[in-house]
């Protein structure tokens, strides 16, 4: 009985440890029919390919194992993964199909041939690989193309752009780019999105953080979530008057956008659009915006229906006929100081405040206490922060959920006589973790871990 037992504990063992049903050179195959074999990683314990060190790989169109001849048709899921040393490969025409993440952390890749036998191509499969520099599909292939020496794989049926490099340029027959086209492409300095683009597709630009500078043609229509999510260093930002919907934190942590523009088409827009966007300072609804607006100059959005202020700025003046402020209103507005809640404020969302790790002045003008949703003031520093209300409603907000938590409570002819929201000088070193990356902020700039200014 122990030796069963341990035969099967060793037989568990095996077949957790290895992926591959045999190697062959350096690549290991799984056995996919009687007549077919796809490239799979070594371990199944070892996504990342850890300790590969071949800088070539030629995938052979067959291989041999115990005299049967297999056709090699594809690259399984993460076949690849964490190959960093790979600088180019070889993929012969007898493949179909491309894994998810078939080369994604490939950091050293330079080119890719997709041949023409391809007709599926999984998610992701370049992710991380930020040396490429040449995509070329082979002319022939009825499902995918790379028409215009345009460095990028087009679907060609649906004129969709789902994979591009640093060096990709866009055709204008291009009508949509796609679910993470460019996510993470650390070197993409620029792209132009020519007028044929309708659609930016969830994560499209997502973590391109060296991209300065983006205009948004008058032809799109939506932006996707995340599209253009932690762009660190996007500084300046055109979105064209077709615009209809700026999707759930498309500009999420662009903390180098100081103003933002918001044409008259715009319909819709996601919570945490600008979430965690510090650096800005002015944000404008066109006079013609008939779901949104910025009366009074206030630097906000405000859904004009509901006089619900949904967006917010270091800036922001909120004005008296706000009666809400949302959801993550001011989420990771760092450089807020101080605001002042008028007295038509009657509700405040989740996370308004959340992570305003500046934010130690607030005047909330309101006689009735506002309700809060949760976390309204999450990651503020309350046992520093002072609150002033109306003296009449002096014990009320000293009982009340969450804003009893503020280290003073004062009554309103306490308050500093002009209490303006203005962006915090930071003289001393910040550091800031995000998506894996650290950054320093210091005397108002950022720098990234290395030093580099953005």
């Amino acid at each position: 009985m122990k030796k069963i037992f341990t035969l099967i504990l060793a037989i568990v063992a095996t077949t957790t440890l290895w992926a591959y049903d045999f190697p062959s050179g350096d690549l290991y195959y799984n056995i996919t029919s009687d007549t077919t074999v796809e490239v799979t990683s070594k371990s199944s314990s070892d996504p990342h390919n850890e300790g590969v060190t071949f800088t070539t790989a030629t995938i052979p169109e067959t291989v041999i194992c115990d005299g049967t001849i297999y056709s090699v048709t594809s690259i399984g899921d993460y076949a690849f993964r964490g190959c960093s040393s790979l600088t180019s490969i070889t993929i012969p025409n007898s493949v179909t199909s491309i894994g998810s993440s078939a080369f994604s952390g490939c950091s050293s890749l330079t080119s890719i041939t997709i041949p023409n036998s391809v007709t599926t191509i999984s998610n992701y499969p370049f992710y991380g690989c930020q040396s490429l520099e040449s995509i070329v599909v082979e002319q022939g292939n009825v499902t995918y193309d790379s028409r215009e020496n345009c460095n990028a794989i087009i679907e060609t049926a649906s004129n969709t752009l789902i994979i591009g490099c640093k060096n990709t340029t866009i055709p204008n027959s291009v009508t949509s780019i796609g679910e993470k086209a460019f996510f993470d492409c650390q070197n993409l300095n620029s792209i132009v999105i020519p007028n044929s683009i309708t659609n930016i597709g969830e994560s499209a630009f997502g973590g391109c953080i060296s991209l300065a500078s983006i205009t948004i043609p008058n032809s799109v229509i939506d932006i996707g979530e995340w599209a253009f999510g932690e762009c660190i260093s996007l500084a300046s930002c055109t979105i064209g008057n077709g615009v209809r919907s700026i999707g759930y934190a498309a500009f999420y942590w662009c903390i180098s956008l100081t103003s933002i523009t918001i044409p008259k088409s715009v319909t819709n827009i996601g919570e945490f659009a600008f979430g965690g966007c510090y650096a800005l300072t002015s944000i404008f609804i066109e006079n013609e915006n008939t779901q949104y607006d910025s009366r009074e100059n206030c630097n906000a959005i405000i859904e004009t229906s509901t006089n619900t202020l949904i967006a917010g700025c270091q800036n922001t003046i909120i004005p008296n006929n706000v009666t809400s402020i949302g959801s993550s209103a001011f989420y990771e507005c760092l450089t807020l100081t101080s605001i002042t809640i008028p007295d038509s404020v009657t509700s405040i969302g989740r996370d308004a405040f959340d992570y305003c790790s500046s934010l130690t002045t607030v005047i909330c003008k309101a006689i009735e206490v506002p309700e809060l949703e949760s976390n309204v003031f999450n990651g503020m520093p309350l046992s520093e922060a002072t609150l002033y209300v109306p003296a009449e409603s002096l014990e009320d907000y000293k009982v009340a959920e969450q804003w009893k938590d503020f280290g003073t409570i004062l009554p309103l002819d306490k308050a500093p006589s002009a209490v303006e929201n203005t962006r915090l000088p930071i003289t001393n070193s910040t550091k800031l973790l995000r998506n894996g990356q650290m950054y320093i902020l210091q005397d108002g700039k950022t720098y990234t871990i290395t030093g580099q200014k953005l």
